[in-house]
């Protein structure tokens, strides 16, 4: 096994971090299977991972043009004649190489096959900028490529240097909008039910699972790499609201439109905007809820809120045409 922090290995490319998914999709040069759902991703067949036996290999990227974060190796079985899972296959090697994980839990030993949805044994090591995790199943699962016994995922957990091509993205937005500081018009605040949030984005390995709540850089950075399209809210936006209010608001001449809350803002496009998800959950089983997605700025209320409809109506004033809302059950 040969492990280098800088970068990954994939069928002999040693591939740095900071790559788009894009580029290492160009690198690869492979037939891709299927992708999964969730962040934008590719997944190919692969023999081999470290030294360890596998079937496959995923990259994950919050977009195309971002770069991976997360590689994931689907790793074969010990012995096609085993009938039990044995995390002691990985664990040696994995401990020569790296030594003691920094996080275990579960059992080592070798058990009888239980659910293959479980994971009984996991290991996690922090090497410079990267986690590395082993998670060994309760059993034998399917995947795209064959059946896996454990799965390898290697992160760029340093989302501050991942983040520092994309900072100028922002830089611009930002500055475009305090050139207009003296130029905005028709300021409409709107009260919510519940507190709104600052868009960041959590580690839920952590001890603490929110530490871009406390570090500025941490928290735009994030936003530069998993919500570009969201920028600090100008201060003369700032200083008019509060943690239960939302500003939509006219500037370049009441040429564009913007939606702020306390910490993020959203520039909404003219154009007929994909990117607005309304949804109103009637109560069944549950007691429903209405679901407003305006690019990244997420707000939640009672089903069938006025508040919530009040500021779609706002929007298709200025827009000139009529936003969608998907009703459903609560089921």
């Amino acid at each position: 096994m040969q492990f280098e922090s800088k970068s990954f290995l994939i069928k002999g490319n040693k591939i740095a971090w900071g790559k788009t998914l894009a580029e290492v999709e160009t690198i690869l040069d492979e037939k891709l299977l299927t992708p999964n759902n969730g962040w934008a991703n590719l997944s190919i067949e692969c023999k081999e991972a470290y030294g360890f036996p596998a079937i496959e290999f995923e990259a994950y990227a919050p977009s195309l043009d971002r770069p991976v974060m997360q590689v994931i190796y689907e790793l074969a079985p010990s012995s096609r004649k085993r009938r039990s899972t044995h995390a002691e296959f990985w664990m040696k090697i994995l401990e020569e190489k790296l030594g003691s994980p920094d996080n275990t839990s579960g059992y080592r030993k070798s058990i009888p096959f239980r659910s293959s949805a479980s994971v009984y044994y996991d290991a996690t090591w922090y090497i410079d900028d990267i986690r590395l995790h082993l998670a060994v199943f309760g059993g034998l699962r399917k995947n795209k490529a064959g059946t896996s016994a454990a799965s390898l995922f290697i992160e760029w957990i340093n989302e501050i240097e991942a983040a520092k091509p994309f900072m100028d993205e922002i830089n611009i937005l930002e500055d475009k909008l305090k050139s207009n500081s003296n130029d905005y018009a028709n300021l409409t605040t709107f009260p919510v039910n519940a507190y709104l949030k600052p868009f960041y984005r959590p580690d839920y390995r952590l001890s603490n699972p929110d530490p871009a709540l406390k570090n500025a850089l941490l928290r735009r950075s994030q936003r530069a790499l998993y919500a570009s399209q969201l920028i600090d809210t100008p201060q003369y936006i700032r200083q008019r609201l509060n943690k239960k209010q939302i500003a939509v608001w006219e500037f370049g001449q009441k040429s564009q439109l913007a939606v702020s809350t306390l910490w993020d803002t959203v520039i909404i496009e003219s154009k007929p905007h994909n990117n607005i998800r309304w949804t109103n959950m009637l109560p069944a089983k549950g007691g429903g809820g209405m679901y407003l997605d305006l690019d990244g700025i997420y707000i939640s209320d009672v089903h069938s809120s006025e508040k919530l409809t009040a500021i779609v109506r706002r929007l298709e004033e200025f827009l000139g045409y009529s936003i969608t809302c998907d009703v459903c059950d609560d089921i």
